[in-house]
């Protein structure tokens, strides 16, 4: 399944971004942002290589360091539970706790902002004195199509 995703506008925000940091969204990272905004489930660098390298060669650590570059702006985010990355659909405000809800059937990844679940960790972080580098949480499971498909195939 692909997503359906304003590429462009998800190009000016990294560019606006990159120059904020006065550096720059180059032809590979737009590329590497192109490919995961097609898919709806994370990707690992070696298939997004893959996905470029129909075109021309890529090193595996520009793909790496492309990723590397556009989690530090806040357009991708890397899902330690499947060492992968996916494009964040929105990506969170400052102080937002963003939950990435990951199904462990189907690989399909959703986000949900969670302000009950931000106060409790903000609260927590407060009291042990921490600074987070990100408040983007992971949550494996099961959605909803797949827990139905479940029931229908185990029913009772």
């Amino acid at each position: 399944m692909t997503r359906s995703t304003d590429l462009d506008g998800l190009i000016a925000l990294g560019t606006a971004r990159a120059r904020s940091r006065r550096q720059s969204l180059t032809p590979l990272r737009t590329q590497v942002l192109a490919v995961l905004a097609a898919q709806s489930r994370p990707l690992g660098a070696y298939d997004i290589q893959r996905a470029l390298s129909a075109s021309k060669h890529m090193s595996p650590i520009s793909i790496y360091r492309s990723l590397e570059f556009l989690m530090e702006i806040g357009l991708v985010h890397r899902l330690a539970t499947q060492s992968a990355y996916v494009l964040l659909k929105r990506p969170p405000a400052e102080n937002e706790t963003l939950l990435c809800l990951v199904c462990r059937s189907c690989g399909e990844v959703d986000e949900v902002s969670s302000p009950a679940v931000g106060q409790t960790l903000g609260s927590t972080l407060a009291a042990a004195s921490f600074t987070p580098a990100s408040r983007l949480m992971e949550v494996e499971g099961d959605c909803s199509d797949c827990r139905r498909r479940m029931s229908l195939s185990h029913p009772g």
